[in-house]
């Protein structure tokens, strides 16, 4: 079933899922934190700056409010607000795959990284097969992006004994096709911030990402 997106909210989705300290920040509150220093002790390696900067970007944006508090001491705390509830069921979606939410943002930061795990997710292929489906992507950049991934367990490597010299093909893991299929399944997902934009970097007959007119 097919998660549904307003499109007015497309560009916080986008730059949430893109940064992995913003999706996370969402997520705590999310989960019923609300205090800035509650939130510190829960995302290891978050500075105070990080953390505030953040907090006051997605205030700005309408996804959280601040409240705050008198008495002793002075506080405040952080909710959703208009933007930030419509996207609650997308970081539900996320976690409904058990695929950790940094590795989401992870792949989705990434201009190649999606492209690479759509085309694999159509076949098993080596790396100079997957060189050509991908336009503009140097020779190191896919060997690091191969790596990453495979880092992440999205996909797996199996050595091609019966070549000289000896050949590597490139698949999708369970963990990666979950991950495809739920980037796929976000009715409203672009990587721009216009429906009518798509990326072009994929070529012969790839057609990876939605085309929205």
């Amino acid at each position: 079933m097919e998660l549904k997106v307003e499109s007015n909210t497309q560009e916080s989705i986008i730059e949430i899922l893109r940064c992995r300290w913003t999706i996370l920040i969402i997520t705590k509150i999310i989960d019923g934190l609300s205090r800035p220093s509650e939130i510190k002790r829960a995302i290891p390696g978050i500075t105070t700056k990080v953390l505030n900067e953040r907090l006051q970007k997605l205030e700005m944006k309408g996804v959280i409010k601040r409240r705050s508090f008198s008495g002793y001491p002075l506080h405040v705390e952080y909710f959703l607000d208009v933007k930030g509830k419509k996207l609650k069921p997308l970081i539900e979606k996320i976690k409904e795959t058990n695929i950790s939410i940094e590795s989401v943002a992870e792949v989705i930061k990434c201009k190649w990284m999606f492209g690479i795990l759509s085309i694999l997710n159509q076949a098993s292929m080596r790396t100079s097969q997957i060189k050509r489906c991908i336009s503009g992507i140097s020779n190191k950049v896919l060997a690091e992006r191969l790596r990453k991934l495979e880092q992440l367990g999205f996909i797996h490597r199996d050595v091609i004994m019966d070549t000289m010299p000896l050949g590597v093909r490139y698949s999708l893991t369970e963990r990666g096709k979950r991950l495809v299929s739920f980037i796929e399944n976000v009715e409203g997902f672009a990587f721009g911030s216009k429906k009518s934009e798509k990326l072009e970097f994929v070529k012969n007959g790839h057609k990876i990402f939605k085309e929205y007119s």
